[in-house]
């Protein structure tokens, strides 16, 4: 079956792209490297396959975030990549359903296929949302809640979603007020000084005035960049109020965390340098 008659936002992954080719190599060297290392601690083959399992699809999900956030620099997504491994593979660090909401917010927003959510995405992406809600933390509800709304604001609105927008919003709001206060306003010096490193680092990227010059997957025309830019000050957004008002999300903020300052480092290294000679 043809996934682009179930989804809008699906990407084709292109295996005769050497960047693809890459990501898929190292996927299944983290596959093979997490299981051996859970054989050898653990002894269980089989809980060891499926955390090496875990580990690979893991690795490619911050892969493909990456690719949304900075469209334009291919070499950038896998510099989160290296800095994960440790994570991934020595200490499970596998969020996949958080990750793949993740990418799926994302790409609701960037529209990096060249067209909108289709009706079964954002059912997806609202179901998704308001059962890490419930089932993580309110932070999860604003955030898809805000994904709606900004492609419903952004240039070519789909001003539908708006609705699921406001409701999302509403239960995330109505379940911050059962959650416990203590979590939230949990805030340790560790995070004080990784909210702060982030934001040091996302600068140059969400200031950055150069145009994008990514195209569609499904339009082959160039990506709004009012949209992409939307999107890398979503993901800015999102790691700061995990990091800083959830303490149940602590799973995830880590992940996106090491995505944003890598790819802020790649900016203000290479990038910059390459604008200023």
């Amino acid at each position: 079956m043809n996934k682009y008659a179930i989804t809008t936002i699906g990407r084709k992954l292109d295996l005769g792209y050497p960047n693809n080719r890459l990501i898929i190599q190292l996927a299944t060297l983290v596959t093979i490297s997490a299981l051996i290392f859970d054989v050898i601690t653990n002894k269980y083959i089989s809980a060891s396959f499926v955390y090496g399992i875990k580990a690979g699809i893991s690795t490619f999900l911050l892969w493909a975030i990456s690719r949304e956030i900075d469209p334009d620099h291919e070499v950038a997504a896998f510099i989160p990549v290296i800095f994960s491994l440790p994570h991934v593979i020595i200490f499970g660090l596998h969020p996949l359903f958080h990750l793949l909401w993740f990418l799926l917010v994302l790409r609701l927003v960037n529209r990096s296929t060249g067209v909108k959510a289709g009706v079964l995405d954002s059912i997806a992406i609202l179901t998704i949302g308001a059962f890490l809600t419930y089932q993580v933390s309110w932070v999860f509800g604003m955030i898809s809640s805000l994904g709606f709304f900004l492609d419903g604001r952004l240039s070519s609105p789909y001003r539908v979603h708006r609705i699921p927008a406001l409701l999302l919003l509403l239960y995330s709001g109505l379940t911050l007020i059962n959650e416990n206060i203590d979590g939230i306003m949990d805030v340790s010096l560790l995070k004080i000084v990784a909210f702060m490193l982030m934001i040091l680092l996302a600068f140059p990227l969400v200031n950055s005035k150069t145009p994008v010059i990514s195209i569609g997957d499904r339009t082959g025309k160039r990506l709004d960049g009012q949209r992409v830019k939307a999107t890398q000050i979503l993901a800015v957004f999102s790691v700061s109020v995990l990091i800083l008002l959830s303490i149940s999300a602590s799973e995830l903020w880590l992940p996106i965390w090491i995505i944003v300052i890598s790819i802020g480092l790649y900016k203000v290294i290479f990038v910059d340098k390459q604008i200023r000679t």
